[in-house]
């Protein structure tokens, strides 16, 4: 099948399984950060906005905006975090002269959340340690039958 064995194809999946662990890992740590020292601020209206239409077979299934989004952190130290996804009322608010409550983190303050981010839940996680330990294991148990 394509040339590929069946030993490359489970360390293949041992590697994304591995990765998307690492990922995913990185993610709770900044849901963690987030919880324990998130703190608030008001964006200031934005000029620019670029829209992002994602499409299958050419026909658009979904529509975000990304901003760069200045505000003031505790300190009063004018920040600009890039490319923020923004959904269309948060947009609308900032385009009527509106502010939108964000949430920052004081040592990497260009690192932001809205308020009522859902953090990824656990089971992701285990469930990508999984698919490396059966890749993993699958290919260590392929290359014993040699």
């Amino acid at each position: 099948m394509f040339g590929l064995s069946l030993n490359r194809i489970c360390l293949a999946a041992a590697a994304i399984g591995l990765i998307g662990t690492a990922m995913s890992c990185s993610q709770r740590r900044d849901d963690s950060a987030f919880d324990l020292y998130g703190k608030k601020a008001l964006a200031e209206p934005v000029d620019h906005v670029q829209q992002v239409t994602r499409t299958r077979n050419n026909y658009p299934t979904e529509v975000s905006y990304n901003a760069d989004l200045t505000f003031k952190t505790e300190e009063g130290e004018t920040v600009t975090a890039k490319h923020v996804q923004l959904d269309q009322d948060k947009l609308a608010t900032l385009r009527a002269g509106g502010r939108v409550e964000l949430v920052y983190l004081p040592k990497k303050p260009t690192k932001v959340r809205f308020p009522g981010w859902v953090p990824e839940p656990a089971s992701s996680t285990a469930s990508l340690f999984l698919v490396f330990l059966v890749g993993a294991s699958a290919s260590w148990f392929l290359s014993k039958r040699r």
